[in-house]
């Protein structure tokens, strides 16, 4: 996972967060001693997941071995360690055969001073307190000692050694509470509540409680119990709260502490190690903290295993120089569960490298927060590592979300060196999911709020997805206020912010937010994001992206792919890239004066639509400000921009022949509907344009229609035209096929090839129009002008014209019947120009209807296969007087065409150019 720190002065200056265990612990000396680490045979070495109690040939540092323990709880010569059985990292290998039985001792007390022992179990240095409340402590003697929860009444004689504590039983249940109290004595692996191994049950029915104070390192603490299922089906629940409150003074660093319990299955059997709820707190020196249970199979393990928590998960760390923090449960392997109902997380003070507020989840576990996850980080001087509000899900494993906040305040980020690069941390609203079939997504809103911080590393608006992950949120909301920038290294470094989050792929391994909304005030921001960083590429996402910014105390570089933008005073940036082309940020501005800037980029080379004004104008120039060319939007009047002129867009290519169009002023602004004058009230910019493409050929259901008609019309193809009428709304484009609802035609005239003009030859246009059932209409329009040179015609529709020709029969000068024999009949004054028997012939400028010429009707088609006639020529006398009926059918021509009905997309040799 790559990321940057960028410096103020550049952008260039890359920043690669390495996360080097070698790095990381270099911090952490007395670790490799003090904190347990997973078992080699199952795969997994990593110190996140630590389990179960040390076996007693291998005591903890710190853990009590004062000697050969007395008879009464259990001779070490021939009793079996029950440690040495019991599970994880003790030894077990599933592949031999089961464990050898335990020899248990309950003591009967008649020592002097000693109270009886109210029903705990001693195994070998194994306390099972049974439901008693105990406190474990040294006596004045600076022995070792089990007492009541008081700390006065001895319950046991002095121990020689202790390594694992349970709050309840061993494969025998509790009927009330538990509660282990330990003071300045480190054991090695405490649980709050009992051990099964699948031989009976040992859930609590009430609440467990696990306590440490003085000074001493705690090593692994689990609030809930612990269900090793190598015999049968082990269930070590709690059916109320458990709660580990470590406040404890370290000497080294407290180890690894998880609020649930653990679950660990073997074989085919089921494990289950579930509590109501849990209350997890630790301060000073940690290694890692898990609001959660811990669930896990076994190397080819076939039953499941469940941690979960029914119920909240609360999360407490006071100053605290802590490596992880987790805010709900873990689970690795195909059935394991560790899920929550929902969590919060508290860090109060000082260093983290990484908090994440929901579960972990390996290979196919579940570790899901139902509900809602809330991150609070404050009062710290170094957070240096990923801070998630979310999961983490690796390789199809789900930690999944109902929502999730990040809050951090009055904490710092700083800028460091690792391996020659510049590092800081990271914050992401949602979660991380890495390798196929990872989901660590969220289905509700996540936010980050950060405020009195310094340097503010990166910022992440959504989560962190990679290699077919799925890390994708419902919305995302980011809010900065008094975020500044740091120096190291005499550079000074500022934050940057991403509201889509990150990704490798947007579509493999999805991150991308359905909205972002974000607010900045007084913030040092280099680059400042509405969309989603994809290696080193800002691509914006598709919904609506909106800003705030609040104040004049905002410095900004890079202002990149939002919709929105709220302005109470003159926005500075240093460059900018918008969401899409011709999609302008709409400003809503407050505070400034008409003929002020309302944006200033020091860059000097910019388009007017890159900003627009909700309610009124803008007006867009290049200045000198402030020493450098800078482009410049001023406030001008209240009263959006209209549409503008249709611009008629023709490529220049060999062959393209000349267009001009009249009768256009003014059609843009009859085009606009309701809906769009109140987009441009809000800052809409909406613009028409015609383009006219030649077309090499037409598709083949379509040129089946364009054959058929022109071997009825008998015609010759001059050459195809595409017509295309273009909408533009915030640089979204769509077609206008039709202009009739506005009662406009426009009037086109064309360049007749000058190879194929020729005597007595006549041209027209034919319209092959497609209409909303799909089918294709054709039209026949006939040259408006006298020009041999060029054939003008009217329309209001939008599609693929042909202009076509036709030469006359020759003609035979002996036959009386030719009207260009002796008859006289060639006489006639109205000819060539005016002659009402010349059907193919017009005076310049007359038409048949007082808006233009007469586009004919098609005929009803009874279904989507029937044929469509629509071809109509017809002449018109010069002086424009009417026309009855029987005279346009003695002097008209109709000409019919079999129509193929056809759904076509029509492929345009080019379809924009240059202008014209």
């Amino acid at each position: 996972m790559l990321h940057r720190v960028r410096t103020f002065g550049s952008c260039a200056l890359s920043i690669i967060l390495v996360m080097s265990l070698t790095s990381i612990l270099s911090g952490f000396s007395a670790q490799a001693e003090e904190a347990p680490l997973s078992r080699d045979e199952f795969g997994n070495t990593s110190m996140e997941e630590p389990f179960g109690g040390e076996p007693e040939t291998a005591q903890e540092e710190g853990s009590v071995d004062e000697g050969t323990p007395d008879a009464v709880f259990g001779d070490p010569a021939t009793a079996e360690d029950e440690e040495a059985v019991d599970g994880i990292g003790n030894g077990i290998d599933d592949s031999s055969s089961e464990p050898l039985e335990t020899e248990t001792a309950t003591a009967s007390m008649q020592t002097d001073g000693v109270q009886p022992d109210r029903g705990i179990l001693i195994d070998g240095s194994t306390l099972y307190a049974n439901g008693v409340a105990v406190t474990i402590k040294r006596d004045s003697d600076g022995k070792l000692y089990v007492f009541d929860e008081s700390g006065t009444e001895k319950l046991t004689p002095a121990l020689s050694s202790l390594s694992t504590v349970y709050g309840g039983g061993k494969n025998t249940p509790v009927d009330g509470d538990t509660n282990i109290r330990i003071g300045g004595v480190k054991i090695g692996t405490v649980y709050g509540g009992g051990y099964s191994d699948g031989s009976g049950s040992a859930d609590v029915s009430g609440n467990a409680t696990v306590t440490i104070t003085g000074n001493v390192d705690a090593g692994t603490v689990h609030g809930g119990g612990y269900a090793n299922a190598y015999k049968g089906d082990a269930s070590a629940n709690v059916a109320g709260a458990a709660s580990v409150v470590v406040s404890a003074t370290p000497t080294g660093n407290h180890g690894n502490l998880y609020g649930g319990g653990s679950a660990f299955s073997q074989k085919g059997y089921n494990a289950s190690a579930s509590v109501g709820s849990t209350y997890a707190s630790v301060a000073g020196r940690t290694y890692s903290l898990r609001g959660g249970g811990s669930a896990e199979l076994a190397s080819g393990a076939t039953g499941s295993a469940t941690a979960d928590v029914r119920g909240h998960i609360e999360v407490q760390c006071t100053d605290v120089d802590i490596r992880e923090v987790y805010g709900a449960g873990y689970a690795n392997g195909v059935n394991t569960s560790a899920t929550a109902d929902s969590v919060s997380v508290v860090v109060d003070g000082d260093e983290a490298m990484s908090v994440q507020g929901g579960g972990s989840a390996h290979s196919g576990g579940m570790a899901d927060v139902f509900g809602h996850v809330a991150v609070e980080i404050k009062n710290c001087s170094n957070l240096y590592g990923y801070f998630f509000g979310g999961g983490e899900a690796y390789n199809g494993g789900a930690a999944r979300a109902g929502s999730a906040s990040v809050t951090v305040r009055d904490s710092a980020y700083p800028v460091s060196t690792q391996f020659g690069s510049y590092v800081a941390g990271a914050t992401f609203a949602g979660g991380n999911a890495q390798g196929a079939g990872a989901d660590a997504s969220i289905s509700g809103t996540v936010s980050v709020a950060m405020s009195d911080c310094v340097g503010g590393g990166n910022i992440y608006g959504s989560g962190d997805a990679g290699s077919g992950g799925n890390a994708r949120v419902l919305d995302s909301r980011v809010a900065l206020r008094n975020v500044s920038n740091t120096m190291y290294d005499d550079v000074w470094f500022s934050s940057v912010l991403y509201a889509g989050g990150e990704t490798d792929d947007v579509a493999a391994s999805p991150v991308e937010p359905n909205s972002v909304s974000v607010s900045i005030e007084a913030s040092w921001v280099e680059q400042l994001a509405g969309g989603v960083l994809v290696g080193e590429k800002i691509v914006p996402i598709v919904g609506k992206s909106a800003i705030d910014i609040v104040g004049s105390a905002n410095e900004i570089q890079l202002f990149a792919c939002f919709d929105t933008a709220s302005i109470s005073s003159p926005l500075h940036i240093d460059s900018f890239v918008g969401k899409a082309p011709g999609n302008p940020v709409k400003l809503s501005i407050s505070g400034i004066a008409e003929g002020e800037p309302a944006v200033v980029c020091k860059d000097e080379v910019s388009q007017s639509n890159w900003f627009s004004r909700v309610g009124g104008s803008l007006k867009h120039a290049v200045e000198e400000i402030d020493g450098y060319r800078s482009s410049v939007w001023r406030v001008g009047d209240e009263v959006p921009p209209g549409p503008g002129a249709i611009e008629t867009v023709v490529p220049e290519e060999p062959g393209m022949p000349s267009v001009s169009v009249e009768n256009v002023a003014g059609l843009a602004d009859r085009l606009l509907t309701d809906e769009d004058r109140n987009a441009m009230e809000q800052g809409s910019l909406i613009g028409f344009s015609l383009h006219v493409a030649m077309l090499e050929e037409v598709p083949s259901e379509v040129a089946a229609v364009v054959d058929q008609a022109f071997a009825e019309h008998g015609c010759t193809l001059a050459y195809h035209l595409d017509i295309d009428l273009v909408k533009s709304v915030d640089g979204v484009e769509s077609s206008v096929s039709s202009v009739q609802q506005t009662g406009s035609r426009l009037r086109f005239c064309l360049e007749i090839p000058q190879e194929a003009i020729a005597e007595n030859r006549t041209f027209s246009v034919m319209r092959f129009h497609k209409l909303d059932d799909g089918g294709i209409e054709v039209t026949e329009l006939q040259d408006l002008d006298g020009d041999p040179a060029t054939i003008t015609f009217e329309t209001d529709r939008f599609s693929v014209y042909s202009l076509v020709y036709g030469d006359p029969e020759p003609i035979d000068p002996d036959d009386p019947h030719n009207p260009g024999g002796d008859s006289g009949g060639g006489d006639n004054p109205e000819s060539p120009d005016g002659n009402p028997e010349n059907p193919d012939s017009r005076p310049s400028g007359t038409t048949g209807e007082p808006d233009g010429q007469d586009d004919p009707k098609p005929l009803p088609q009874t279904d989507a296969g029937s044929v469509k006639r629509a071809y109509e020529t017809m002449r018109f006398p010069t002086t424009g007087d009417p026309v009855g009926d029987a005279a346009l059918a003695g002097v008209g021509m109709a000409v019919c065409a079999a129509l193929i009905v056809a759904s076509a997309h029509l492929r345009r040799r080019s379809t924009r150019g240059g202008r014209r």
